[in-house]
């Protein structure tokens, strides 16, 4: 049996996260989580990696390898998502609200440690999904808004151009590691 696993950066707290949602997300009607029970998407956080197909007998030791790796890496309590730009994700029938940061360089050198530190485990036996190894890697988090249900697609260019100009520059601390 198998099970695959992202590793991620999250908020400080779930008080930042409310913090930022009642800033600058509440007025567009962006929901404050999209799936409350799913083991993804309880908080904002960005992706790092992104392992398919992990057996069961190796999550616990790849998942303290490489949090192991990552914590003694990257420095917690100065990292920082910048924002930058809105784009929309995903099949058009499902298109989400993802917000890119302005320090895309600073979260595709933390994809580079993933990276390398699950090219360490165990002689390489797991690889990164495609969409997650470095070079086509796209640092962004999901702001889960979905395109024709919280955003109506008549007014999705108005919305959207609106919230990106409210976001740019704002910064919100990612400062958790978490792996499932």
């Amino acid at each position: 049996m198998t099970k695959g696993l992202a590793i991620m950066l999250y908020i400080s707290t779930p008080e930042i996260g409310d913090h930022f949602h009642n800033d600058y997300l509440k007025n567009y009607n962006f929901p404050r989580t999209r799936y409350p029970h799913s083991q993804f998407y309880t908080d904002y956080h960005m992706t790092i990696g992104y392992i398919k197909q992990v057996d069961i007998e190796n999550i616990e030791s790849i998942t303290n390898h490489i949090i192991q790796d990552l914590i003694h890496q990257i420095p917690l309590d100065q990292v920082f998502f910048k924002f930058d730009t809105l784009q929309l994700f995903g099949p058009s029938h499902r298109q989400f609200v993802a917000a890119l940061p302005v320090n895309v360089d600073e979260f595709c050198k933390y994809n580079e440690m993933v990276y390398n530190s699950l090219k360490s485990f165990k002689n390489g036996l797991y690889d990164l999904d495609p969409l997650t190894v470095p070079g086509r890697f796209l640092p962004h988090i999901n702001l889960y808004a979905h395109l024709g249900k919280e955003i109506p697609i008549v007014s999705s260019k108005i919305i959207i151009e609106s919230l990106q100009k409210k976001l740019h520059g704002v910064t919100i601390p990612l400062s958790k590691i978490k792996i499932h």
